[in-house]
C-alpha cells in the first residue's frame, strides 16, 4: 500500500521507489458517484475534487480540517466527510500527523466512520488515515486505540466483507495500531517488551480481530477463486495476524493458540 512505501523513502533509509501497482491502484481508485458532484465550500476540497487524490492540491491547516470534520464526522453529509478525509490523508503525507491528533482529529474520524458505515469510500479513506497516523513513528498508537479507531476498523470490515479496499486498508490499520517495538527485532528499541502494545493486541483479539481477518481473507479467496488475485489483501491479513500474535506477555500464548485454531478451521473449509 502507498503509505508503507511512503514511510520507507520518507525516512531516508531507502531511495524513493517507483510507483508500485498498489500505489497506482490507490491513486486511480474511482471515487463514489456522489463525490463528483458540487464540491464542499473549501478551496482545498474543491481542488481535491479536480485532482482526484489530492496529491497536487493545497492542503488546509490541520485545525481547519478538524473543524470541518467536527466531532460528529460532518453529520449526515457523506460527501463532505469523504472529501475532508481525503484532505486529512493528504495532510498525513505532509507529515502533519501529530498536529492532526493534537487538534483532536480522532473523535471526528471515528464518528465519521460510524455515521457513514454504509459508504465504502468513507471507510476506505478513513482506514488509510488511521494507518498513516499509527505508522508515522510518533507514538500515536495508544491515543488512536483509546479513541476507538480499532473498533471502527473492525466495524468497517463487517459492514463491507466483500470490499477489497476496505479489508486491505483496515487490516493494515489494525496491525499498525497494535504494533509494538518488539515487533521489529532488528531495532532492539525495547528488549523488555511493550506492555501497552500487548494490552492493545489483547483488546483487539477480544473484540474478534483474528476472526474478522480470517473471514475477510477467506471471502476474498471465495470471490477471486485464488489467493494470487487478492494478494495484497491476503498479505495484509497475514501480517496483521502475525502482529497480533507476537508478544512475550501472559496472553501471548492464548492469542497464538486462537490464531492456530482459526487457521486450521480455514484450511478445512
Amino acid at each position: 500500500p502507498a503509505f508503507q512505501q511512503w514511510q520507507e523513502w520518507q525516512s531516508g533509509k531507502v531511495p524513493k521507489p517507483k510507483a508500485s501497482q498498489a500505489e497506482i491502484d490507490m491513486s486511480t481508485r474511482p471515487k463514489p458517484a456522489w463525490s463528483t458532484s458540487a464540491p464542499p465550500p473549501l478551496t482545498a476540497l474543491a481542488d481535491l475534487a479536480s485532482t482526484g487524490d489530492g496529491s497536487e492540491a493545497s492542503v488546509e491547516a490541520p485545525s481547519e480540517l478538524v473543524t470541518v470534520l467536527g466531532e460528529d464526522g460532518c453529520g449526515g453529509d457523506a460527501e463532505l466527510a469523504y472529501d475532508c478525509l481525503c484532505q486529512v490523508r493528504a495532510a498525513c503525507f505532509h507529515k502533519e500527523q501529530t498536529e492532526l491528533v493534537r487538534a483532536k482529529l480522532l473523535p471526528g474520524l471515528v464518528s465519521a466512520m460510524s455515521r457513514h458505515i454504509d459508504q465504502e469510500g468513507v471507510q476506505t479513506v478513513a482506514c488509510e488515515v488511521i494507518a498513516l497516523l499509527a505508522g508515522c513513528g510518533e507514538a500515536l498508537e495508544q491515543k488512536i486505540y483509546d479513541a476507538g479507531a480499532l473498533t471502527a476498523c473492525l466495524a468497517a470490515c463487517k459492514a463491507h466483507p466483500s470490499s477489497e479496499d476496505v479489508l486491505g486498508t483496515s487490516f493494515e490499520a489494525i496491525r499498525l495500531i497494535c504494533a509494538s517495538e518488539e515487533d521489529d527485532f532488528a531495532s532492539g528499541l525495547n528488549p523488555y517488551g511493550d506492555p501497552a502494545a500487548w494490552a492493545r493486541k489483547k483488546g483487539a483479539v477480544e473484540e474478534g480481530a483474528l476472526e474478522v481477518v480470517f473471514q475477510g481473507m477467506a471471502r476474498m479467496v471465495e470471490l477471486h477463486r485464488e489467493v494470487g488475485n487478492c494478494k495484497w489483501v491476503h498479505d495484509a491479513g497475514m501480517l496483521t495476524v502475525g502482529g497480533l500474535t507476537k508478544g512475550r506477555d501472559e496472553n501471548g500464548h492464548a492469542r497464538r493458540a486462537r490464531a492456530r485454531a482459526l487457521l486450521r478451521k480455514s484450511i478445512k473449509s
